[in-house]
């Protein structure tokens, strides 16, 4: 299938029609016919396994199409996405100001168990585009919202309502400011296997995402409970770090601090392990020296003598 259709990749029109058929073709093999209706009495393959395992078929199908293709059906060079990106990158930059306090919601960012699920989170969201597969795209979101609910959990000491998970994903997206956020979006929602955006935990992350992301995309002065003056003055500040608390520092220091012992623990192993490999290295040679002087001095003590033997 996908060697088909890597082969005609000259008209983004067409390829995008043929992608998508063959993924909707590739989803619609997962429909199992009723016990009642009369069908071939020839299974496929994906009739025949259970539930499970045509899950994981057709998602390890999906992957492989989707990772081979992506570079000619992602935007499909579309000029009004592309603007779509920019546009919408730029409102979130312009709305870095926001706090969860604006938000209304709780989120103790101070505590370092919050700011560590907080980070994590933000950084799940910034690796949604460097994804190929959908899945995977759709997993980077989904594991943003386990450590966003883990964060509000420990605020709060209880588990999230909706209202603040809504606020809690905006927030983190405002924070994060994913590049290529409306095209990732759609590709998402057309190419991932409907199966996992209908049902299930990642369905409901990634509507509430989607909501979310759609609510930033038209934000204003009243839905953040603010003056039309309040809000236009705070969108025409173009310093960020005017902004930041004295805990959001704080925070973002300690991280910084975190992440260099990190670095630091990594560096003195990997030293530890180039000194075992030169090590190990100089054995090898030493032994092979030792071994040919062995042999070396074996051929001299007990030299080999061929003899003929004669009729």
């Amino acid at each position: 299938m996908t060697m088909n259709l890597s082969k005609d990749l000259s008209s983004n029109q067409r390829c995008a029609e043929k992608i998508v058929a063959s993924m909707e073709t590739l989803h619609g093999m997962a429909i199992v016919p009723d016990a009642g209706s009369k069908s071939d009495s020839r299974l496929s393959p994906l009739q025949m396994d259970t539930s499970e395992e045509k899950d994981r078929l057709l998602d390890n199908i999906e992957k492989l199409i989707m990772t081979r293709l992506y570079k000619s059906v992602f935007c499909m060079d579309d000029p009004h996405e592309e603007q779509k990106d920019l546009s919408l990158q730029n409102h979130i930059r312009s709305l870095s100001w926001v706090t969860p306090k604006i938000l209304q919601f709780s989120l103790c960012e101070h505590d370092k168990e919050v700011a560590d699920q907080i980070a994590s989170a933000v950084s799940a969201l910034l690796e949604i585009d460097s994804k190929r597969a959908p899945q995977d795209k759709l997993s980077c979101v989904t594991k943003a919202c386990d450590h966003l609910f883990r964060a509000i959990k420990a605020s709060t000491k209880e588990p999230a309502n909706t209202d603040d998970l809504i606020s809690g994903l905006v927030y983190i997206t405002i924070k994060a400011n994913p590049p290529r956020l409306f095209s990732n979006l759609k590709y998402i929602t057309r190419f991932c296997n409907p199966k996992r955006l209908m049902t299930g935990k990642c369905a409901y992350w990634f509507t509430n995402f989607c909501s979310a992301s759609s609510y930033i995309e038209t934000m204003n002065f009243s839905s953040l409970g603010l003056t039309e003056e309040e809000f236009n003055h705070l969108m025409e500040q173009k310093s960020k770090g005017c902004y930041m608390t004295g805990s959001n520092i704080q925070g973002t220091v300690q991280q910084m601090e975190d992440n260099k012992q990190h670095l630091a623990v990594l560096q003195h192993r990997q030293e530890i392990l180039f000194q075992k490999a030169e090590s190990l290295l100089r054995e090898i040679n030493d032994w092979h020296v030792a071994l040919q002087a062995e042999v070396q001095e074996l051929l001299h003590k007990f030299p080999l003598e061929i003899k003929h033997q004669t009729n």
